[in-house]
């Protein structure tokens, strides 16, 4: 039987996209004298086995809020605070992204990055109190921003590129056929099939272009893999290319994106990130022609297009690629989208997430420090047997052990900590 806390649990369902949210509201909370730990796919469920948490902090999808946080919550022995972890989508989407349950109604706070998901989900969904719906704002925002003010500078000696191929190079190395026998419906069977047709061929167009980037031009090739990627594979990279060629890996996108001129990819919702570091923008969709399937399959990724250059050959890519004057591009219509999207009531975004988590919390007891150990200790073995046994997936899993928080990422919270 797991015995009551006063701790308060923050969950980063992937450590790349949430661990700074985490990290940041962690040490806020700290300061005012909340005990509060970060927790991860590896440990969550082994966590509630030992303690009930006074409050769960989630970033993921909805589904993911284990069953027994859900029963607590009903019979008030603890609270869930929730924020999606895509919080942008197409109207049809946010039937997936929040199906009919009644769980809404044992969820504390809702927070929502911008006005269109809250206005959707408002008018959709039916809970006992529309007050726990809340427009907190995208968190990442402040987070960009802040980089971007504190370490953004001119004369940058790198070109990015986004390692988006986790059908290609799985982190879990299934194959190919696996992907397409594990679907039942003939559109994630074509889904599937147009992943793998532009996976194939932006790899082709990179290494094309990694050859002209390192004989032509002074840049360094930035590569940022996937986290669903195997990372060991690109070990091939750099021994093809030596110190032309780095790999990032950087738990923060924000902090990758200041330090390169400018950055390349298949069309990414990490582009918002670079709208808001100011960091300039190249897309190969158009080059190999999935813009159509984009589209289609993840429909929302159609606006970063937008924000992006979008070449036609591989010579107008080059142009753009030596180009050391390449500014962002301005569209006033990918300005709406975000405005639309990602801003909410507050520009901090983590005053409105701490207040809550701070209201009618338990503070710090003495037995509370003694709880932490042993949740820390219980995570060094866990971490110590997935290091072990599942070494790739400790780049998906936050661990305390693996994963130390850069300088940067200090300064940051700092800042953005001392605003509210």
């Amino acid at each position: 039987m797991p015995l009551k806390s006063n701790l308060i649990f923050l969950y980063a369902d992937s450590l790349k996209r949430d661990f700074s949210t985490c990290y940041i509201l962690k040490n806020k909370l700290s300061e005012n004298g909340l005990k509060s730990i970060i927790c991860s796919r590896r440990n969550l469920g082994k966590f509630l086995r030992i303690f009930i948490p006074q409050k769960l902090f989630l970033i993921g999808q909805i589904n993911i809020i284990p069953k027994k946080m859900i029963e607590y919550s009903k019979r008030g022995k603890s609270k869930i605070y929730f924020m999606p972890a895509e919080g942008i989508a197409e109207d049809s989407e946010y039937d997936l992204m929040y199906p009919k349950s009644e769980i809404y109604d044992f969820i504390n706070s809702i927070y929502f990055w911008g006005q269109s998901p809250y206005t959707w989900f408002f008018k959709n969904r039916n809970l006992n109190d529309l007050e726990k719906i809340k427009k907190a704002g995208y968190t990442r925002y402040p987070i960009a921003e802040t980089y971007k003010k504190t370490f953004g500078g001119d004369n940058k000696t790198r070109i990015g590129f986004i390692g988006r191929f986790p059908a290609l190079n799985d982190l879990y190395n299934r194959n190919l056929l696996w992907f397409f026998l594990i679907e039942n419906s003939n559109n994630d069977i074509e889904k599937i099939s147009s992943r793998v047709k532009a996976e194939t061929e932006s790899i082709r167009i990179y290494l094309k272009i990694f050859n002209k980037i390192i004989n032509e031009t002074n840049f360094t090739i930035s590569f940022r893999p996937h986290p669903n990627e195997n990372i060991k594979t690109y070990e091939l990279l750099i021994s093809k290319y030596g110190k032309r060629v780095e790999l990032n890996f950087d738990n923060d996108v924000s902090e990758w994106l200041i330090k390169c001129d400018k950055i390349v990819g298949l069309s990414s919702s990490s582009f918002i990130d670079a709208y808001i570091t100011d960091t300039p923008v190249i897309c190969i969709d158009k080059i190999i022609k999935i813009q159509d399937d984009t589209s289609v399959f993840d429909p929302f990724l159609k606006y970063m297009y937008l924000y992006s250059y979008n070449p036609e050959n591989l010579e107008d890519l080059h142009k753009l690629l030596i180009n050391k004057k390449l500014k962002p591009t301005l569209n006033n219509n990918f300005v709406k989208i975000v405005n639309n999207n990602l801003i909410g009531d507050t520009n901090i975004v983590f005053d409105k997430i701490y207040y809550d988590l701070k209201k009618e919390s338990q503070k710090l007891k003495l037995w509370d420090s003694i709880n932490i150990k042993i949740l820390l200790f219980a995570d060094l073995i866990l971490s110590i047997y997935q290091w072990m046994f599942n070494r790739t997936s400790i780049q998906f899993d936050y661990s305390f052990i693996f994963h130390k928080p850069s300088k940067q990422l200090k300064v940051i919270t700092k800042i953005i900590n001392d605003k509210y």
